[in-house]
């Protein structure tokens, strides 16, 4: 622990440290939820009444809250706090009252109660915007409320009961994908509150106004904290490394050539994924979109798929795509099983469950050398996403012509996310499974072609096995 962090906790009120954030009713917090924050603007418009026991113990917690961050990750809730400093030295120690102090009293819990429920209105409207702007106004997918409540969780059930979300977050910083996630599940529980708070605000009584006006507070610090916890910053502060992330695309060429084969064979005597396996291994597709649905059509010497799309919103994804697998890449064994198929439907029930059997697949997996590699080579879903792409791109498709078969929208994100360096002595040895012409352009979504500057950034990232000059 840094000791910035430690130096933040110390000067905390002690109830201030302890306390967990506010939490709303769960009929209110569930609506809040099934909006997915992208939807429904602010929570309405609140009354403004004051009351000064509400802006006492609003004042109390702006002390305790606003020493818990650092100055430079939490965000005033004023230009000048100065003047609000003061409005609340009249309602709570009453020091400045004049003769008619409970009116200049019950004003300044007005004006301090009014900049509150502002700026929690601007949070919610600020995180409207930013979930509609991901998601293409589309609510979040329950698989994504679903991750993110499992963070929330885990936040709430913490050791330490005095860490803040900053230094919660701050902590996973190592790993960027995970600091990246939980920040922005712990962002998104910050703004389902003050929504769901700002609801019950309105309809409350008078007297239960204090501690609601208190938790929208709570919520507002948490949002801000959030808002401005930094990964470069959170890594400074507690001398953590940077962890490097496990790359699939640089994995899959460690695997063994016979990957594919072996996956099959050891998947076929699995009741629960034998079907849903193969698809996945020969397709490519995303586990969320297994759980989508994937509907499977025998043709004479080919097997139709037609996915609903998975990470889609405004110029990303696909929202539909279809496309024929050549049957003469399959074993006998699964040609006979999807020979009978006419338009059945195969839905996965959990992704988690899904990459568990794929982790227990990893483990029976051998090198070339008869060697198990699952010690060192994790196997992942997403390895064959990869395989697919460098199989159609070294059977000479190009990147805007692979990205709707794998559900993207743009040749940038195949050409540099997508698909590995193959050696000289290997290439020619891999043919692409799909079927080019089966592509239905009817149902694709614009492609972007690949840039100047990616094609540039492709060739440097891939520069396996070249020599690089010294300058000069």
């Amino acid at each position: 622990m840094s000791p910035e962090y430690i130096s933040r906790r110390s000067e905390m009120s002690p109830g201030a440290a302890n306390a967990a954030p506010g939490r709303c009713s769960d009929s209110a917090r569930d609506q809040a939820v099934a909006t997915g924050m992208t939807g429904g603007g602010s929570a309405g418009a609140l009354s403004q009444s004051g009351v000064s026991v509400a802006a006492a113990e609003a004042k109390s917690q702006k002390t305790s809250v606003t020493d818990h961050g650092a100055e430079s990750r939490h965000m005033p809730l004023s230009d000048d706090e100065s003047k609000h400093d003061d409005a609340m030295d009249n309602v709570v120690g009453m020091s400045k009252s004049e003769p008619d102090g409970s009116t200049e009293t019950v004003q300044a819990a007005d004006l301090y109660e009014h900049e509150i429920i502002e700026k929690a209105r601007q949070f919610v409207a600020e995180a409207h915007a930013a979930s509609a702007k991901e998601t293409g106004g589309k609510p979040l997918r329950k698989s994504t409320i679903e991750a993110y409540a499992k963070y929330v969780s885990a936040y709430q059930n913490r050791g330490d009961p005095s860490e803040g979300v900053d230094e919660f977050v701050a902590r996973r910083s190592a790993n960027s994908n995970s600091f990246y996630v939980i920040r922005a599940a712990l962002k998104h529980d910050s703004a389902v509150r003050m929504q769901t708070f700002l609801a019950e605000f309105e309809q409350a009584e008078v007297d239960a106004r204090a501690s609601l006006l208190a938790k929208i507070y709570d919520a507002i610090t948490d949002y801000s904290a959030l808002s401005n916890t930094k990964r470069k910053d959170a890594l400074q502060d507690l001398g953590i490394k940077r962890r490097k992330a496990r790359s699939k695309k640089e994995d899959l060429g460690k695997f063994p050539e016979s990957l594919l084969e072996q996956f099959l064979e050891i998947n076929r005597s699995s009741e629960s994924y034998r079907i849903l396996g193969s698809i996945q291994c020969l397709t490519g597709c995303r586990p969320e979109e297994l759980k989508n649905g994937v509907t499977i059509r025998a043709l004479k010497q080919s097997v139709e798929f037609s996915f609903k799309g998975a990470k889609t919103g405004k110029n990303k994804g696909q929202e539909r795509r279809k496309f024929e697998i050549d049957t003469a890449f399959l074993p006998a064994w699964l040609r006979e099983t999807f020979s009978s198929a006419s338009g059945e439907t195969f839905q996965l029930k959990s992704t988690d469950a899904f990459r568990m059997h794929y982790s227990r697949i990893s483990s029976a997996l051998v090198d070339d050398s008869g060697k198990p590699t699952h010690h060192r080579l994790p196997l992942s879903p997403y390895i064959f996403r990869h395989l697919l792409v460098t199989e159609m791109r070294e059977s000479g498709w190009t990147d805007s012509e692979i990205a709707p078969v794998i559900g993207d929208q743009s040749g940038d994100t195949v050409r540099y996310h997508y698909g590995t360096f193959i050696p000289a002595k290997k290439r020619g040895t891999l043919r692409s499974k799909v079927i080019k012409s089966s592509v239905d352009a009817s149902q694709i979504d614009k492609v972007r072609p690949p840039t100047k500057t990616t094609e540039t950034l492709y060739e440097f990232k891939n520069r396996i096995g070249k020599k690089i000059k010294p300058l000069g």
